[in-house]
């Protein structure tokens, strides 16, 4: 190394640091390009998630540039919206080209659109709802959330929205409003009708006295007749406002439907230039109903039918047996149904006032011979649900209207038959009752079929009343009390008093209120059977020589 001159060193060590330079030159060279590769294969990963993410959402996603116009949709928003992509990719987002209404059915305007919010605002909007036509035709209601992407100087270059169907949502809410309503009307119906029920009975009964004051050819009978006509029209009043809820619980008995259909139908159209058209099943299922409620159903839908017909026409009533599946999403239980379906010709209802039909007061009729009251489909939607059963309307206006309901069926079963009354034996009835009309006009008739009758207002009079006559020997053969006593001890609790003095008492329980526990199930509370007021004095005469 002493040999060589200092300047040929000097140089070979200037090469070899320019090589090295050189060399780390090439590997950084090399690096970055390693990198950027790297780079853009994590850059092109990740626009492959985000854009397999935004295809498989389970939400409908969409872009909207400045101008209005959808730029992307994905799969989600396809299969909600019920259109190609291609298609909404033609589409300006606006009410008009999508036909977007409110979610209550009112005009949209383009500038409460959550896009048009997004663009004037810069800001987020959530929740937006609105009703938009699916490609079947139907409307659909959708929940709208809508974000701004906005540019490094803060200027917003398009919206970014997500769709959620949100219809089956909506419906059920509206379901849970109806019966919120019904309830609280029911409540305050029950209170009235309870009172309005005893003042009928006493005039049922006082009716059905004087019957037995006249000979059947006096022509007096056919003015009583007129007048327990108009007792029973008032009671059916009353039965309107109690089903409107809980107020209305049927009294549900094995019953061949196809029996009162005809009747029912053809009752309701008596008056009407209207045609009825009957197709019932030859071997149509029997159901567990009210009767009397279920023919107040057909009465209403029937004059509905009528009245949405001022020129006359033809109403159809069809009744089929049916066998409901999960797969047609009924909001029933699967199982066997009897479905009703009445169709008329007549002017039908707008789209928008379809989801309010059976909102209590709510009425399309207008001020004419047929003014509507607004209860007739709510009582309807009522005693059905009642019956654990379902109703549904479709209309379109110019065209018509079909209800159709659905009511739990008892394939192959025959009504319940009552056993037969053959006489009258005599015996000591005591009955309690708050109301003086219905004690002094049910013990005056019980005394003339030959009835010893003795009567109390409350429990506590009853109970001290019953054990005197058990003390000395000359026991009630039957007791007929009232459910419900103002201020005092009601039926049930007066029965289980009277059962520790004879546990082997009879009992019938006696009220207005159809609901109630004791009326629903009276075997459980001890009572041989139950009794609703008004009832009429051969309805009472029956059940006391039932039980005697």
């Amino acid at each position: 190394m002493d040999n060589i001159p200092p300047r040929e060193a000097l140089l070979r060590e200037v090469e070899r640091l320019k090589q090295e330079l050189s060399r780390r030159e090439a590997d950084e060279k090399s690096l970055r390009a390693t990198e950027r590769l790297q780079a853009e294969e994590e850059l092109r990963e990740s626009r492959e998630r985000l854009a397999r993410i935004l295809e498989t959402a389970p939400v409908g996603i969409t872009i909207v540039n400045r101008d209005g116009w959808i730029s992307f949709a994905n799969h989600a928003a396809e299969r909600i919206l019920g259109v190609t992509r291609e298609e909404i990719l033609t589409r300006s987002y606006n009410a008009a080209a999508w036909k977007i209404a409110t979610a209550e059915g009112k005009p949209f305007s383009d500038q409460d659109l959550p896009f048009a919010m997004v663009l004037r605002t810069g800001k987020p909007v959530f929740g937006i709802e609105h009703a938009i036509e699916h490609a079947n035709g139907q409307r659909i209601i959708l929940s709208i959330n809508a974000s701004p992407l906005i540019s490094r100087t803060g200027e917003v270059l398009s919206v970014v929205a997500s769709l959620i169907d949100i219809t089956a949502q909506k419906r059920m809410e509206q379901e849970l409003l109806k019966a919120q309503k019904l309830e609280t009307m029911g409540i305050l119906a029950g209170g009235i009708a309870h009172d309005f029920n005893n003042l009928l009975a006493g005039l049922q009964g006082y009716i059905d006295l004087m019957r037995l004051d006249f000979p059947p050819e006096d022509k007096v009978h056919t003015r009583l007749n007129a007048a327990e006509n108009a007792v029973f029209h008032a009671k059916e009043l009353t039965q309107r406002l109690i089903t409107f809820a809980k107020g209305g619980r049927p009294l549900r008995t094995p019953s061949d439907v196809r029996s009162f259909l005809v009747d029912a139908a053809q009752a309701a159209l008596e008056g009407f230039d209207v045609k009825c058209h009957l197709q019932i099943a030859s071997d149509l299922w029997h159901a567990e109903v009210d009767e009397g409620q279920i023919r107040q159903v057909i009465r209403n839908l029937m004059l509905n039918a009528a009245e949405s017909m001022p020129e006359g026409g033809t109403v159809t009533m069809t009744a089929e047996n049916v066998t409901v599946r999960s797969e047609d999403h009924l909001p029933v239980k699967g199982g066997s149904y009897i479905r009703l379906s009445i169709a008329d010709k007549g002017i039908g209802i707008p789209k928008e006032d379809l989801h309010r039909i059976f909102d209590p007061y709510f009425s399309t009729k207008g001020m004419g011979v047929h003014k509507g009251t607004g209860l007739g489909l709510s009582i309807c939607y009522s005693i059905v649900n009642n019956h654990e059963g379902h109703i549904a309307v479709e209309s379109e206006t110019g065209k018509g209207t079909i209800v159709l309901v659905y009511l739990p069926a008892i394939a192959d079963r025959k009504p319940r038959e009552e056993p037969a009354v053959e006489g009258l034996l005599r015996g000591r009835i005591l009955i309690m009752d708050d109301e003086a009309i219905i004690r002094d006009v049910t013990g005056e008739f019980l005394r003339r079929l030959g009835y010893t009758v003795q009567t109390a207002s409350d429990g506590s009079e009853a109970v001290d009343l019953f054990k005197k006559e058990w003390e000395s020997g000359k026991p009630f053969d039957l007791v007929i009390l009232d459910l419900t006593i103002r201020g005092g001890m009601g039926g049930a609790r007066t029965l289980e008093a009277l059962t520790l003095i004879d546990p082997k008492v009879k009992a019938i329980i006696a009220s207005g209120y159809t609901d109630d526990p004791v009326i629903l199930n009276y075997p459980a509370y001890g009572f041989l059977e139950a009794i609703t007021k008004p009832f009429k004095m051969d309805r009472l005469k029956e059940v006391v020589a039932k039980w005697l």
